[in-house]
């Protein structure tokens, strides 16, 4: 009784150290994704995902669809990112350009309603 409580004890207390490392575990079989955040590749960038809506109004022209989610292709090792990939949109999602163009925000359509997608700043 007392191995199988130290056993259990070790096991949790490596579990905990592990949790708190700050690296992902991958459990052995798993092909769990880890993309930092939702995005969709366009013109060779990759631009988040947010819920920050737009007004009908500001949408601009037709850009493209999402041709493919990519959430679960991380772990293959033949994925090559392509534009109009994404992770958090589905396939056929619309992506347009806002009326007054900008070089890092689009919008997509999502339910009938339009969002921005943008390029991260990079922190230094």
């Amino acid at each position: 009784m007392k191995k199988s409580i130290a056993g259990f004890m070790i096991l949790l207390v490596l579990f905990v150290m592990a949790s708190c490392s700050g690296t992902p575990i991958s459990l052995p079989g798993s092909s769990e994704a880890s993309w930092a955040c939702p995005f969709v590749k366009y013109e060779g960038a990759s631009y988040e995902v947010t819920n920050e809506e737009v007004p009908k109004e500001d949408v601009g022209e037709l850009l493209g669809e999402v041709k493919r989610n990519v959430s679960d292709m991380d772990t293959a090792e033949n994925y090559v990112e392509s534009n109009f990939d994404s992770v958090g949109l589905n396939p056929g999602a619309k992506l347009f350009a806002l009326k007054q163009r900008s070089s890092d925000k689009i919008v997509y359509e999502q339910d009938g309603k339009y969002f921005i997608a943008r390029i991260p700043e990079i922190e230094e």
